[in-house]
């Protein structure tokens, strides 16, 4: 009986991260609820951090960051308690998009680093890639378009390493975007000094 609620709860668990892949983000919610119920039952204290981890990011990406701190704490929390590395790691991520999401970089970016720091240690390619693109977003959304290509780059290469295809398109077309944009940020600038110097000359004639 217990084995089949462990298959149970992670077909749950799998649901949830189908759901929240497509963005239905009620549906995972669910999903990772049912999952947790069968955990408790069952004492998975991997399943459980995991989705506790998983609950966390679905309320991130919602904005719903009270929600998300309070899950990843959970996560973090049991990880730690089970010495996991690569759930700590992964657990720092999330915290990672949850402060950029709330306007802290200063943080978000150190949660960020200590995550990669792990990773690269561990070698674990995947949750290196993942954070890479993270931070990456948030060099992006601050403007910082040499920074975000650096690290699209990064993770560009790591998706390349293994083979992942619709990532190696997602990030192929993101890096020519980030250059267009790039190309425009600098015309702009270079039309905005040939403004300045026209006025100053037509101020001095």
């Amino acid at each position: 009986k217990k084995g089949s609620k462990r298959n149970q709860a992670r077909v749950y668990q799998n649901l949830g991260m189908v759901y929240s892949d497509r963005e239905e983000w009620e549906s995972a919610i669910e999903s990772f609820e049912s999952c947790l119920k069968l955990t408790d039952e069952t004492d998975e204290k991997q399943l459980k951090a995991l989705t506790f981890l998983n609950l966390g990011k679905t309320y991130a990406r919602q904005k719903s960051l009270v929600k998300a701190k309070s899950f990843t704490q959970k996560a973090l929390k049991l990880f730690k308690f089970m010495n996991d590395v690569l759930g700590i790691a992964e657990a720092y991520h999330i915290y990672g998009m949850i402060y950029s999401y709330d306007g802290d970089f200063e943080k978000a970016e150190r949660f960020l680093q200590e995550s990669i720091k792990i990773n690269e240690e561990k070698e674990y390619r995947e949750g290196l890639a993942d954070t890479y693109e993270t931070y990456a977003r948030i060099f992006r959304e601050s403007n910082k378009i040499t920074q975000a290509r650096e690290y699209y780059q990064k993770a560009l290469q790591l998706y390349t390493l293994m083979n992942v295809d619709v990532k190696i398109k997602q990030l192929t077309e993101l890096i020519e975007l980030l250059d267009s944009e790039e190309g425009k940020l600098e015309e702009n600038l270079y039309g905005n000094i040939l403004t300045q110097k026209y006025a100053k000359t037509i101020r001095h004639s």
